[in-house]
């Protein structure tokens, strides 16, 4: 979020100058589909799952941008009083924002063929610079203060709802009930998931691509401009733990 914001800055002071919104980037290379070993450029997928911290309050919410649709998702587990509404919606509209502005930067409304924009609905009465709508999800399960943990001296569980709700929504989950959620069950599982892969790590003598030092190079390749050498992940082996199956 800070590389964000850091660029709607840069936007601003420059009198909003499209020069200042660059491709290389570290927003516009995530979106071309490099700086992460298992990225997937933008514009071939059709839902973005966006975490984001509200650093004022150490909240997390997540961001959901479904693309044909023109919209950003918004999964908050603390919906409360005005001031923090205030703060996640000021987070939501930088983001609604700057998309956009990346988008003209790398070009991406022309590399999705698949993709009629002038038949999409939601697009056709749309300039390309105006911001995205956002929806803040109702009736989504929601934090008590009783479960809540503290860190820094700030009181937050978010992360946990956060996790949960990004991983419902990869399986086509956007609609999350709020019944029967259950986030010491969530913990107890994300946390053996954890000690799987760590184990799986050291038998396999595997090493993740979090411990890698340097900047991470995409398998497509880097741009050429500003690019930074760095190990190359593929030559250590990567932890494959046993395939899980659920009943």
């Amino acid at each position: 979020m800070s590389w964000l914001l850091g660029a709607e800055i840069l936007w601003e002071e420059s009198n909003c100058d499209m020069s200042s919104i660059s491709p290389n980037h570290c927003v516009g290379q995530y979106m071309r589909g490099y700086n992460l070993i298992a990225n997937i450029p933008w514009d071939r997928v059709d839902n973005i799952i966006i975490p984001v911290n509200v650093s004022e309050w150490f909240h997390w919410i997540l961001v959901v941008f479904r693309i044909k649709h023109r919209c950003l998702y918004v999964y908050d587990s603390k919906m409360g009083d005005e001031n923090h509404t205030k703060m996640v919606k000021q987070a939501v509209e930088s983001i609604a924002r700057m998309i956009l502005l990346f988008f003209s930067s790398i070009g991406y409304y022309g590399k999705r063929s698949d993709i009629q924009w002038h038949m999409e609905p939601a697009y056709f009465d749309k300039s390309e610079m105006e911001p995205l709508e956002y929806k803040m999800q109702r009736n989504i399960p929601q934090q008590h203060p009783d479960s809540n943990f503290k860190i820094f001296n700030v009181f937050s569980d978010s992360g946990l709802y956060a996790c949960v709700f990004a991983e419902l929504i990869t399986l086509g989950v956007f609609e999350i009930p709020s019944q029967c959620f259950m986030p010491k069950l969530h913990r107890k599982r994300y946390g053996a998931l954890l000690w799987e892969y760590a184990t799986s790590k050291l038998s396999q003598g595997a090493i993740s691509e979090g411990e890698v030092s340097g900047k991470f190079s995409s398998k497509l390749g880097e741009p050429s401009i500003n690019r930074d050498i760095v190990r190359d992940c593929q030559k250590f082996q990567m932890p494959n733990p046993t395939p899980r199956v659920y009943k």
